[in-house]
């Protein structure tokens, strides 16, 4: 397999799209990506290489995902994300069909190796340490780190600190 690009749209070398997947124009498919059934994908995306994009999910505009982030299924990831490298969203039995089962809010940026539980929803402008593990929802925006996910108060650093 060779890598192709047309229309603006650029997919790598030995990625795997589903016929049923919707790739829009602009977007940027790298090498060893799996995309599967009913997954959209719209313009501006960056899937840097080796991501898997499971059923149902949706990668809004602008959206970059790092080599190794996985989302498993009926995932909405909505615009301005940052997903770093291997980070995952799990999936669940799929009970809820047919239903947005996690979703990440705007202009979110998630650490490399963070986990999320399937069903767990991150709102708007949150920031999630490397190596987190998110296991509820997040409802206002901030810092959060940790095993499990906790909000992290971020102290602005300043000078007059040294001249006690």
């Amino acid at each position: 397999m060779c890598e192709k690009s047309f229309n603006g749209l650029h997919i790598g070398k030995y990625s795997i799209i589903s016929e049923s997947a919707i790739i829009e124009d602009g977007a940027t498919i790298g090498p060893y990506c799996e995309i599967h059934d009913g997954a959209h994908i719209k313009k501006g995306a960056l899937l840097q290489g080796r991501n898997r994009i499971g059923p149902n999910c949706v990668i809004n505009e602008n959206v970059t995902m790092k080599n190794g982030a996985v989302l498993t299924n009926n995932t909405v990831v909505e615009e301005n994300v940052f997903m770093g490298p291997n980070s995952i969203v799990l999936g669940d039995d799929l009970s809820r069909e047919g239903k947005s089962n996690t979703t990440i809010g705007k202009n979110t940026h998630i650490g490399a190796g963070t986990i999320i539980k399937a069903g767990v929803s991150i709102c708007n402008n949150v920031t999630v340490g490397a190596l987190t593990f998110v296991n509820k929802d997040i409802t206002k925006s901030g810092t959060y780190v940790g095993i499990p996910v906790k909000r992290k108060s971020i102290s602005v650093w300043s000078n007059d600190a040294f001249h006690r």
